[in-house]
């Protein structure tokens, strides 16, 4: 592992939006150390796909709070659904689900209902029969144990892998029991054959699928499915017990967080406004629950059509304390760059630059709170006496983080460090610069030049957002540069 890591230029992740910001910053930490470089990930290329409008990670921050995804990452933006391209209603339904909430208008309500009531399938209950055999359970959430209490094997069953076996099968993978093993080789619990999914997939195989297809055309291979490891459980006072199961569990149900990323050949839930057991409690639940088949009548619903397809409605409103602020941040980075269709730059003026700064106003943390960047890619940046407040500082540095803690200090420079004029505050900061000390530099004196010739009375905030001037200025010499304005609050 350690030679792979120091070996690797590019690096893959896919679902980055489960990730947390605090373990991309490990995986950051860790990289740099090994590949000995100052640069993020240590200048291996990131390229990762989420969907920052599904759900957030279970644990942790979500990743677009990190401080590195203003200054380490570039965005691009994919309007449509590729799973569902070829279903115009299913589509629809999925952009209604991500609409800002101020747009979800009565009218959007009643459009939503009448698309679900006319083309998502539906069943009286969950216990109903006509249900396909190949459908997937999904609900708010599940307590079942990893391996069932009873195993049934049946031809063209698909199940989940319950634990990792080097070299055969990892935890999750999805494994497909093509024949059923002979009774005295489940009596005796020995290996049998089936066969393992490639890494990554997600979707179970055709019903009719053939081996030759399995194995050529869709990538499964064979592999020896064995008994898991044996762990002791307490089930009473001083009293330990071990299941001894196959490593199997049927590929019949799971959690909206847990069939995330996946494509259902048809799904089956059953939500509700009234029963807490089907509640939903956050928006994205709806956008994962929406978007996981091909086709909206592959999607099947228990209860009234009309009701649920209310209760889902109703769910969108429920949203996140991180949510805006990751609309803003992303609107922000996918507009701004230059490659972006929508822009060029050459277009790019002060007033288009202006309504494309990130102003931390929109953070949910307090401003000082807010994570200031780590990395040492180089910033241009102000500050703003807070005893007088039109007293201002313009600088430029490698590590912000660590430049400013001797600004606070007041052992930086004999300007920031005038007793009358301390405390400081951080107004804004440009991120970008990809090591060049001179592009900082310039940036810097055109930067403070500009404040200069400033003639009369003038606030801080104007002084800040002369930063813009000069990005337009500069993309016109520095066209592959990607600079990004932060705004602080004064």
């Amino acid at each position: 592992m350690y030679h792979f890591l120091r070996e690797i230029d590019v690096l893959g992740v896919d679902e980055f939006g489960c990730i947390p910001a605090q373990l991309v910053t490990v995986m950051d930490i860790i990289l740099r150390r090994l590949r000995r470089s100052p640069r993020f990930m240590g200048g291996v290329l990131l390229m990762p796909t989420m969907d920052a409008k599904q759900l957030y990670p279970i644990k942790g921050n979500h990743p677009m709070l990190s401080s590195h995804i203003i200054t380490c990452f570039s965005f691009y933006r994919l309007e449509w659904s590729v799973r569902a391209a070829r279903d115009p209603p299913l589509l629809r339904m999925q952009k209604i689900t991500r609409m800002r909430q101020s747009e979800l208008t009565e009218e959007i309500r009643q459009e939503f209902v009448a698309l679900f009531v006319q083309h998502v399938g539906h069943i009286d209950k969950l216990t109903s029969p006509g249900v396909p055999p190949n459908a997937t359970f999904v609900f708010a959430h599940l307590d079942n144990v990893k391996e069932p209490h009873s195993l049934v094997l049946y031809k063209g069953a698909v199940y989940q892998a319950t634990f990792n076996y080097a070299g055969r099968f990892s935890q999750a993978q999805l494994v497909y029991l093509h024949e059923i093993p002979p009774q005295s080789t489940v009596n005796e619990m020995k290996p049998f054959d089936a066969y393992v999914a490639p890494p990554g997939c997600r979707e179970a195989p055709p019903l009719d699928v053939t081996v030759q297809t399995l194995v050529e055309e869709l990538g499964w291979k064979k592999v020896k499915v064995t008994k898991c490891p044996a762990h002791s459980r307490h089930v009473q006072r001083n009293t330990l017990a071990r299941r001894i199961q196959y490593g199997l569990r049927l590929f019949t149900s799971a959690t909206i967080h847990g069939v995330m990323g996946q494509t259902l050949n048809v799904l089956v839930s059953q939500v509700s406004d009234e029963d807490p057991l089907y509640s939903l409690w956050e928006r994205e639940q709806v956008i994962v629950l929406l978007s996981r088949t091909r086709r909206a009548r592959d999607m099947i619903f228990a209860g009234d059509k009309t009701q649920t397809a209310n209760a889902l409605f109703n769910a969108l409103f429920k949203v996140s304390q991180f949510s805006e602020y990751i609309e803003h941040l992303l609107d922000r980075l996918i507009e701004y760059h230059p490659e972006h269709p929508r822009h060029s730059s050459h277009q790019q003026t002060p007033l288009t630059l202006r309504q494309h700064a990130i102003h931390y106003a929109q953070h949910p943390f307090r401003t000082k709170d807010a994570e200031i960047p780590s990395n040492c890619s180089g910033f241009a940046y102000i500050l703003v006496s807070q005893a007088q407040p039109d007293v201002t500082y313009i600088g430029e540095t490698q590590n912000l983080r660590e430049r400013l803690t001797l600004h606070y200090q007041g052992s930086a420079c004999s300007q920031t460090s005038i007793e009358h004029l301390r405390p400081w505050g951080m107004l804004a900061f440009v991120a970008g610069f990809e090591f060049s000390k001179s592009r900082r530099k310039s940036f810097e004196s055109r930067w403070k030049a500009l404040r200069d010739a400033l003639r009369g009375s003038y606030s801080a905030q104007k002084v800040a957002e002369l930063a813009l001037q000069v990005m337009a200025e500069r993309q016109r010499d520095y066209p592959e540069e990607k600079l990004s304005y932060v705004q602080s609050v004064i």
